[in-house]
């Protein structure tokens, strides 16, 4: 009789002496990323907390008034204000349009002009004309 204290290695894991066993699948490999996202997620106080603390120690809050003086925009025309594009308070970039005069000296001036203009042209096409019969 042969007893053999070392059993020899058994090539198919599934079997034990002549039993089939039923293992479960493989683990998965399980993905770094969200290692990542858990321990992102779980440092946020501590973040937060270091923010808060650099931010109290590099801001500067101080109560006071600023005084602007106030300006006086003139048109260098006599006329009244038509429209106006800016509200109180709001920013204006300088040379930005402030307001539409309308000028109603002026504004006769260039209507006469105008007409003078066209019986002019009238005027040189009747000239033409008779030049072009003589």
């Amino acid at each position: 009789m042969k007893i053999r204290f070392n059993q020899p290695e058994n090539k198919i894991p599934d079997d034990d002496r002549g039993l089939r066993i039923r293992y479960s699948n493989a683990k998965r490999p399980s993905k770094p990323w969200r290692w990542y996202l858990i321990l992102a997620i779980a440092s946020l106080p501590l973040t937060y907390l270091i923010g808060k603390i650099i931010w109290e120690n590099y801001r500067v809050e101080a109560n006071g008034r600023i005084k602007v003086t106030n300006f006086i925009v003139r048109a260098p025309v006599d006329g009244f204000v038509r429209q106006i594009f800016v509200t109180p308070l709001q920013t204006v970039a300088e040379g930005a349009q402030l307001a539409q005069l309308a000028n109603t000296v002026l504004q006769d001036n260039y209507d006469r002009i105008g007409i003078e203009i066209e019986l002019l042209k009238k005027e040189k096409q009747q000239l033409l004309q008779q030049a072009i019969q003589s």
